[in-house]
């Protein structure tokens, strides 16, 4: 199986009330010059998203970009599961293959990272528009 053509991965917080600064004091999270100061404060309604993504130019495969994501942040546990608890996390990934065969896997470590700091997954998965078969 190979690895899909390019990836990017983002860890996200959605919810009400959300203080961005308070979230990345909270995960010991200190921007960089590679993070770009990555807070993004959007309100739709009541809803705030804080957004950090890895990664997005390099040509690691996804399960690396996540792991390097998730060492940007505090190992404390107990950390993540209250902040998931009241907020919805999730790790956001964009997929973009060249082609029609690609695949990818994810270590059965890296997956109990996520379930140990409660996030989802998400996977959107482009494909190039060049290869599909539309009639009319």
């Amino acid at each position: 199986m190979s690895d899909v053509d390019r990836s990017t991965a983002s860890l996200r917080f959605i919810g009400e009330d959300l203080d961005p600064n308070e979230l990345s004091k909270r995960l010991e999270f200190l921007p960089s010059e590679e993070t770009a100061y990555p807070i993004i404060k959007t309100k739709k309604g009541n809803i705030t998203v804080w957004s950090v993504s890895c990664c997005e130019s390099d040509l690691n495969e996804l399960g690396k970009k996540i792991e390097t994501l998730l060492s940007w942040f505090t190992y404390d546990i107990t950390v993540w599961k209250e902040i998931s608890g009241k907020y919805r996390g999730e790790i956001f990934c964009g997929l973009f293959l060249d082609g029609w065969n690609r695949g990818f896997e994810l270590s059965t470590e890296l997956l109990r990272k996520l379930s140990d700091r409660n996030l989802l997954i998400g996977f959107d998965i482009y494909s190039p528009t060049d290869t599909w078969n539309v009639k009319d």
